[in-house]
């Protein structure tokens, strides 16, 4: 009863909180208090799935609860000490950057969140579900520094749509739960404000710190985020100077550039290659296929039909159960949705933002499904890249043609 009572005191606060802001910052408050309350609930019901799943306190989320715990003891009588344990570096072998094992900076993602978790424990009483609660609060930064960004750019979008963007099933799922999926959806979110900020506004400085400060975690809690993100949005912030001289072929070129880069000046391809093979030995119930990726172009060339089939349409009709249906069923509407924009089709004026989203959502996507042979593991990787999709693909359907011949065909 006591943490039940707690638990709303919490979110009375917190509703409180948010609410002053968006009346302050004129943003629709009945909008973000709805999605803080979706999300909320979903946080609980991701903390609760996973419990009762198969492996129990072993999933990652009750790993970062179970470690914490002991983490929060010492923050509370060695705070210095608590510092050194978790992010201290005490490997003895040198490894690559990109090494997924006995790798400082791989295993830090984790610390990451485990310090998070100490840290929310301290709030809570050691209550996972209050954690969980704290843990929305902080990602809500990211729902209203999307909102915040698309609006500017797509100012003839209804907040409405803009919700429903946010509330795709997966998305809303797992960027709820204590996972890191809501932490990289506020950072590429924020980051994407923050470009705005630097070029628009005043005080640009405080806005490079913004933006700098979330790349960096970017790069420690999952750096291939920034693969496709960084020359899709240099490529961006230059158009924004220089509109006059680029256009989609301009994206299409750099793209191919990137990936002459990749195969010739970097480790990315056989990191990419080593990841495919790290998760066929975990031998996962939902893996795809056990196909052997080699680094090189055309073991690459090869796998890419593969590695559109999952990363677009996986889980598919045939691989229906209880727990894929709602994914399913967003890979058909989304298939529908591209469709349907391609053959309603109207040029629109977004300062490029379009491209940038879709490139960078698009090619994260085709990287996953190069990298990542588990149906399982896909989506939870793709649902924070949804939003952005989306919002992207919307502006292009032409809505006054759609009323036009749909009054012809009443006439």
């Amino acid at each position: 009863m006591a943490v039940t009572l707690l638990y709303f005191l919490y979110y009375v606060i917190l509703s409180a909180l948010l609410l002053w802001y968006c009346s302050k910052h004129k943003l629709p408050i009945l909008w973000l208090w709805l999605l803080f309350a979706i999300k909320c609930l979903a946080g609980i019901a991701y903390g609760y799935i996973h419990l009762h799943s198969t492996y129990g306190i072993h999933t990652d989320t009750w790993k970062f609860y179970t470690e914490s715990l002991p983490a929060t003891e010492l923050l509370k009588q060695q705070p210095a000490h608590f510092f050194t344990y978790l992010f201290g570096n005490n490997y003895n072998t040198q490894t690559t950057y990109l090494s997924t094992t006995g790798n400082y900076m791989h295993d830090l993602k984790h610390n990451i969140l485990v310090a998070l978790m100490s840290i929310c424990n301290v709030a809570s009483g050691n209550n996972y579900y209050i954690n969980t609660l704290l843990y929305n609060a902080f990602t809500m930064i990211g729902c209203i520094a999307f909102y915040k960004y698309i609006i500017v750019y797509y100012t003839s979008l209804s907040k409405w749509l803009i919700l429903g963007a946010l509330c795709i099933p997966s998305f809303i799922f797992w960027s709820s739960g204590f996972h890191k999926e809501g932490i990289l959806f506020t950072l590429i979110s924020v980051a994407l404000y923050a470009s705005h900020g630097i070029i628009y506004k005043r005080k640009y400085y405080i806005y490079a710190c913004y933006f700098a400060l979330s790349i960096g975690f970017i790069v420690i809690l999952r750096n291939y985020v920034l693969l496709f993100l960084m020359p899709a949005f240099t490529y961006w912030v230059y158009l924004q100077y220089y509109p006059k001289y680029g256009h989609w072929l301009g994206f299409m070129v750099l793209h191919i550039a990137l990936i002459i880069c990749l195969f010739t000046l970097s480790n990315i391809p056989n990191s990419i290659a080593h990841s495919r093979k790290e998760f066929i030995l975990l031998g996962g119930a939902t893996t795809n296929d056990t196909m052997v990726l080699q680094p090189t172009i055309s073991s690459y060339a090869v796998y890419l039909p593969y590695a559109i089939n999952n990363a677009l349409l996986k889980p598919s009709i045939s691989q229906l159960s209880i727990t894929y249906i709602p994914s399913a069923v967003e890979n058909v509407l989304l298939l529908c949705l591209i469709i349907f924009a391609l053959f309603h089709y109207k040029k629109v004026n977004t300062n490029y933002t379009s491209q940038l989203l879709l490139y960078f959502a698009l090619g994260t996507l085709l990287l996953l499904g190069y990298a990542v042979p588990i149906t399982g593991a896909i989506i939870r990787y793709k649902a924070i890249l949804l939003p952005y999709i989306v919002i992207a693909i919307l502006p292009f359907i032409h809505v006054q043609k759609i009323k036009s011949l749909n009054q012809n065909n009443f006439n």
